[in-house]
């Protein structure tokens, strides 16, 4: 795990990521098997992120590890919302969200996201969070 220094990493707008779709997961997590991130084609974006705006010409389209704390459904906590931070061309996935200890038995799942970016991630941390 990269230093954690949160003044050292830049936040990416809301707007350069996004979640593929449930639907999509299984597909999306068995690309991301061997690499903890893939360039994505046309083709691949209309699958793992069909309803997405492309934010700003320049910057390419790469699908990411991700993970986040599982609700009842096996989906993300609907509480919860992912972060992307970078530290030069390394790249941070958070996931945190609101819950009871109880529910912590739900565990973790893997949760793919499409981002746009100005380079290629060298490195990918993933990360999750439930405050009470």
């Amino acid at each position: 795990m990269p230093d954690l220094d949160w003044s050292q990493w830049e936040q990416f707008p809301k707007e350069h990521f996004a979640p593929v779709p449930h639907a999509s997961q299984a597909e999306a997590i068995r690309l991301l098997s061997d690499s903890p991130v893939v360039e994505l084609s046309d083709k691949d974006l209309k699958t793992f992120a069909p309803t997405f705006q492309s934010p700003t010409d320049g910057l390419k389209r790469y699908l990411i590890r991700g993970v986040f704390v599982q609700g009842r459904d096996r989906k993300p906590m609907g509480t919860g919302s992912f972060e992307t931070y970078h530290q030069g061309k390394n790249v941070l996935v958070y996931f945190g969200c609101f819950g009871r200890s109880s529910w912590r038995s739900w565990g973790m799942g893997k949760g793919p996201l499409v981002i746009w970016l100005p380079f290629k991630p060298e490195e990918v941390f993933v990360t999750c969070s439930m405050d009470e």
